[in-house]
């Protein structure tokens, strides 16, 4: 049987006060080798592709599935930072920036997630697919999916944006999500189960469980 959970959201300033806390550390936790520095080289060379001309539609899929993750730490952060400042200063660069990976992702997977990012952890030959606690927190908006399972902490603190898990979650998946006025909230799919505490102290957004 599925469970389906809705909380109402706050307002955009009480989240972003009670969620500084976690941007800050996610920020300032990068790691410097492997996947995650692969990923930023890639999309310093092809950023310009975001922005739409006559010939193309400005859209970025970086393909790194074909050299599994071993549990990288912190994936996807250090590339959001990177996108977020590029949009500053190139505002049509909106568009689509798919990301695909395989293997096992350690903590913090996507975390700050922006709109228009897909990050995906794809079943490739024989290894299993999944990431570690902390998959998509704080996520501004972008969309996670994950073919495989995920640890605790699943969606902390999000406050727009999607993840898809298709196997099981640990412990406080959905903890502390908020909405944002006028902007709906956040969404958490789960095709397994979870563990203890789903969506502690949650405020915003919309959970479902499709597993027991």
């Amino acid at each position: 049987m599925s469970s389906i959970y809705q909380f109402n959201p706050l307002t955009e300033k009480l989240a972003l006060n009670r969620a500084c806390g976690c941007i800050g550390e996610c920020v300032h936790r990068q790691t410097t080798g492997g996947i995650a520095q692969e990923l930023v080289r890639q999309f310093e060379e092809r950023k310009a592709e975001l922005i739409p001309t006559d010939d193309q539609p400005g859209t970025l899929r970086i393909d790194l599935s074909q050299t599994p993750m071993k549990g990288d730490r912190f994936v996807g952060v250090a590339l959001a930072n990177r996108l977020d400042a590029y949009r500053e200063e190139n505002p049509e660069a909106i568009n689509e920036l798919e990301i695909v990976l395989a293997g096992q992702a350690g903590h913090d997977f996507a975390a700050l997630g922006l709109v228009g990012t897909t990050f995906r952890i794809r079943s490739v030959g024989n290894q299993i697919p999944g990431a570690g606690d902390g998959i998509g927190k704080m996520n501004q908006g972008g969309r996670m999916i994950v073919e495989g399972d995920g640890g605790d902490m699943v969606g902390y603190a999000a406050r727009k944006g999607t993840i898809y898990i298709k196997g099981s979650v640990g412990d406080l998946v959905g903890c502390n999500m908020r909405g944002v006025e006028g902007q709906g909230g956040p969404v958490i799919v789960v095709g397994g189960g979870v563990k203890k505490r789903a969506f502690e102290s949650t405020s915003g957004g919309t959970g479902i469980i499709t597993g027991h």
